[in-house]
């Protein structure tokens, strides 16, 4: 297995693999910086850490990437994960896994054959969405075909919705408050939670729902 990116995707998933030891001596992790694989070196004890610069096609021949049954592109920068992925899918990997933060990338993703693309903040999105008791079941339709947006609002002391509770504010159906994070809390909300100034508020909603946002949130 090879990683592509020493990041704190990669670290959690090269030590992951590591302590597990099913994979372990066979996991190679691959960073261009240089000062990050020292520091990674000396963490991972059962990971080969390799300072290279992932997208050189003649890299991919010297490190036998070939031979690796899987390989993940963790960089940070869907650009790199792409390119990366598609040489190593190219060479005949068998299974290519990229992520990315841009849904748009998605179909690129799926013609350059690579297998599985993981975005973040859908994956978050989505953990919060079926932690909501009872959540929409259209707004999780939604969610799974990439018709949401995911916005995050600050709650100013002037806004409309400040010191009511949920069930007051009535937020029509295309705008679902996913959490509410107050301080170092996380709040699950309810018909009767109460939106606080300073409040930091995960929203769900359609890409038609800008003007709503602004006027419920004073969102510009």
């Amino acid at each position: 297995m090879v990683i592509l990116g020493g990041g704190r995707t990669g670290f959690i998933l090269a030590q992951y693999l590591e302590t597990h030891r099913k994979y372990g001596p066979f996991v190679k992790l691959i960073e261009r910086d240089k000062e990050l694989c020292q520091e990674l070196a000396e963490r991972l004890h059962h990971v080969l850490v390799v300072n290279a610069d992932g997208t050189r096609p003649d890299l991919f021949r010297e490190e036998n990437i070939q031979a690796a049954d899987s390989f993940i592109a963790v960089t940070g920068q869907d650009q790199t994960n792409l390119l990366a992925g598609f040489l190593a899918k190219d060479l005949g990997v068998q299974r290519v896994v990229a992520e990315l933060h841009r849904e748009d990338y998605v179909p690129t993703a799926k013609r350059m054959r690579i297998d599985v693309t993981v975005i973040p903040r859908l994956i978050v999105a989505s953990t919060v969405l079926r932690a909501i008791p009872k959540p929409n079941v259209k707004t999780l339709s939604l969610l799974k075909e990439g018709n949401l947006e995911v916005v995050e609002v600050v709650v100013s002391p002037g806004s409309s919705v400040s010191g009511k509770s949920l069930r007051q504010i009535g937020l029509p159906e295309e705008v679902v408050v996913g959490a509410i994070v107050r301080g170092d809390a996380v709040v699950v909300p309810r018909g009767d939670t109460v939106m606080c100034p300073g409040d930091h508020v995960l929203i769900f909603a359609s890409p038609r729902a800008g003007p709503l946002l602004e006027f419920y949130f004073g969102v510009r």
